[in-house]
C-alpha cells in the first residue's frame, strides 16, 4: 500500500510524534525480511527505515489537488442529492400495462436477500478496484 509514495517528496507522522520529510523510496516486504527480518513493507528517507506499524500520517508535499479536506463532502452530497438524476430499473424498457408476462416475480427476485447481497459485493468489488487509483473516504454516519 505504500507504494503510491516512491520517489515522491513526503513527509511522514510517526506514531510517537515525529516528524520525517524527504523523497520516499518503497521498499517491498521482501527487502524489509531479508534485511531486518521483519516482514513488512518499509519506506527509506535517506538513511532511515521507516515501517508501514510506524506511520500515522503520510502527506505528499507540492501536490495540492492529493490534500482533501473531508468537510467539503457535505457540500458534495449537498450537490448531488439537489441535482439531477436517473431512475434505473432493473428491466431495459417499462413494462407494458397489460402485459401477461411476469413482472411481479421478477421484481420479487430481484428484491430478495439474497439478490441485494449480490448486488452489494458487485459494488464492493468496484470501490475495492477503483480505491487502487483514487483514495476514498468511508463514513458510517
Amino acid at each position: 500500500m505504500l507504494s503510491r509514495y516512491d520517489k515522491k517528496i513526503i513527509t511522514i507522522t510517526l506514531s510517537d510524534g515525529s516528524i520525517v520529510s524527504g523523497k520516499a523510496e518503497v521498499l517491498p516486504s521482501g527487502y524489509a525480511l531479508d534485511t531486518f527480518g521483519i516482514g513488512k513493507e518499509c519506506i527509506r528517507i535517506q538513511d532511515m527505515y521507516i515501517f508501514a506499524d510506524d506511520i500515522a500520517k503520510i502527506e505528499i508535499l507540492g501536490d495540492e489537488k492529493k490534500r482533501i479536506d473531508p468537510s467539503c463532502f457535505d457540500d458534495l452530497a449537498g450537490e448531488l442529492l439537489e441535482g439531477p438524476y436517473h431512475l434505473i430499473d432493473i428491466l431495459p424498457l417499462q413494462v407494458p400495462a397489460d402485459s401477461e408476462g411476469q413482472y411481479f416475480k421478477i421484481n420479487r427476485y430481484f428484491l430478495s436477500k439474497d439478490s441485494i447481497v449480490a448486488l452489494k459485493k458487485r459494488f464492493v468489488s468496484l470501490l475495492l478496484k477503483a480505491n487502487c487509483y483514487y483514495d476514498m473516504y468511508v463514513s458510517f454516519d
